[in-house]
């Protein structure tokens, strides 16, 4: 049997096959091994390119991440070398929140491995403070199976993108479990103390998190999240934290309805 656990994301300094360009209101930028690609002095517009190498087998998607929409990006290469782009709008400097208006302004690269597990990695830019970064993120890990009609389906991966995966998933040639023997997750029962709770999943590209807590869903910002030996500031997936305040977002009907403070990283 089969059990469908949840693999944790991380941030990766690169994906093997994958190789990424990135040019800034025309001028292309020198990436350092960390990811970080230049210091920005003025909103603009940068453009990401990334090339899939004849070694390797991701196929480009294109992703809203508020539901569950997926389909395949236009191929700007070759069959045998894919290449994709985006075009990325950087509208404030400087500050600490940087926003992006198109939910849409990464490359998710999908990839199913001959011991039928599928596998998703998103490469996106991500602006902290004056600070432009290429981050590459792994983000699933999910196997994938043969229904009774010898259909792959792949029930970890329809939970977040929706039944058309199972389309994309189509010409699948490698050998697959029955999908009887799959066995669902446990369900998480963790419980927490006031003012303290554990990072539920994190959005490198868009930073922000969801954290479990004693008193339900919240979310928190990478302003509040230590820096890292790469120079980024960022939770992750399982970090414990400790936080001073919690604060009712503002809006209309705002998921979570929470955002906490003064966030500190207790374990990761």
């Amino acid at each position: 049997m089969h059990t469908e656990n949840l693999a944790p994301s991380k941030r990766l300094l690169g994906i093997p096959g994958v190789t990424v360009m990135v040019e800034y209101e025309g001028k292309p930028l020198k990436i350092q091994p960390n990811g970080f690609a230049g210091t920005l002095d003025r909103p603009g517009f940068a453009k990401l390119r990334v090339r899939i190498s004849t070694t390797a087998s991701y196929i480009g998607y294109d992703r809203n991440e508020h539901n569950t929409g997926v389909e395949m990006l236009r191929n700007s290469g070759s069959n045998e070398s894919p290449a994709y782009q985006r075009t990325v709008p950087i509208l404030q400097v400087g500050g600490q929140r940087v926003y992006y208006p198109d939910s849409k302004a990464g490359i998710w690269l999908l990839a199913v491995g001959t011991d039928g597990i599928a596998r998703v990695f998103l490469v996106a830019l991500n602006a902290q403070e004056s600070r432009l970064f290429v981050t590459y993120t792994a983000l699933y890990e999910r196997r994938c199976y043969r229904d009774e009609s010898e259909k792959v389906v792949c029930p970890g991966m329809e939970e977040m993108w929706g039944p058309e995966i199972t389309r994309l998933l189509g010409g699948i040639d490698v050998k697959l479990p029955e999908l009887s023997t799959c066995v669902p997750a446990a369900p998480d029962t963790e419980t927490f103390p006031e003012g303290i709770g554990r990072i539920k999943w994190y959005n490198l590209r868009l930073g922000i998190g969801i954290v479990r807590t004693a008193n339900g869903e919240a979310r928190t910002h990478w302003s509040e999240a230590p820096q890292r030996s790469d120079g980024m500031r960022y939770f992750w997936e399982g970090d414990l934290v400790a936080f001073r305040s919690m604060t009712r977002r503002t809006g209309h009907k705002p998921t979570p309805e929470f955002e906490i403070h003064g966030v500190s990283l207790l374990s990761t």
